[in-house]
């Protein structure tokens, strides 16, 4: 399981912040997911509430849901009415009083958020996923695509004290996984949190397959360079006949 080393988190998303573009990602999964004002969404691994606050700002009911305390603080401290739970999205308890199984028009995993976890609870995440949607609800899914990692990736950031952060991305083509490497230095150059992490990435073609075998059609890979590190795929559980 990929777990927060506390402090290092708020680093890495001041960093990180200047590259990232949430008014055009949420237009996006807007469009995607087919929402409107009031429709309910589960983000699945929210971080600092970036577009779960964005989509609840756009009048949509919105439920996040992530394993760091720092990260949900973060998230929780924008005003923009969007509910925040700390826990694993596989199996953390809904609030009953206001949020139901099966009622949820979309199922958010965003921004490479999915695939930290063995293969069996990476596998488990579709079934969860089927257990929140409403029939004809969406899968919004964002994860690394294999078949477009280069070998090594790496970026240096600078927060807004100074301080930099280095990140190193490492794929194996063998067994597809990408190991994470993340450190930041503070300003008199003393070297910080360090946190690695480990993600199993899978092609669109298993994937399809998993989310069909578990109920979800049509399943949809949006329109991406075939050597992009990311893919995109959109997945609707089946309506009731």
């Amino acid at each position: 399981m990929n777990t927060a080393i506390p402090g290092f988190d708020r680093y890495w998303l001041e960093g990180r912040a200047a590259s990232l573009d949430t008014p055009s990602e949420v237009e996006a999964i807007i469009s995607l997911a087919r929402l409107e004002p009031g429709s309910k969404v589960f983000d699945a691994g929210c971080g600092p509430g970036r577009i779960a606050n964005a989509l609840a700002k756009e009048g949509m009911d919105v439920l996040g849901v992530d394993l760091s305390e720092e990260l949900i603080a973060i998230a929780q401290s924008d005003p923009s009415g969007a509910q925040y739970l700390i826990g694993d999205y596989l199996d953390t308890p809904l609030p009953a009083d206001e949020y139901r199984f099966g009622q949820f028009d979309a199922v958010l995993s965003w921004h490479t958020s999915w695939g930290y976890d063995h293969h069996e609870r990476n596998l488990a995440f579709f079934p969860r996923c089927m257990s929140l949607l409403r029939p004809g609800g969406k899968l919004v899914l964002q994860t690394w695509n294999p078949l477009g990692m280069p070998e090594q990736m790496s970026n240096i950031f600078r927060t807004h004290d100074g301080a930099l952060i280095c990140e190193v991305l490492d794929f194996n083509p063998e067994n597809l996984v990408v190991s994470l490497d993340r450190a930041y230095w503070n300003l008199e150059g003393r070297a910080g949190n360090r946190q690695k992490a480990h993600c199993q990435t899978y092609t669109y073609r298993d994937i399809n397959a998993w989310l069909r075998g578990c109920g979800f059609d049509p399943v949809k890979a949006v329109a991406i360079p075939l050597d992009h590190p990311w893919q995109l795929i959109v997945a609707t559980k089946e309506a009731v006949q």
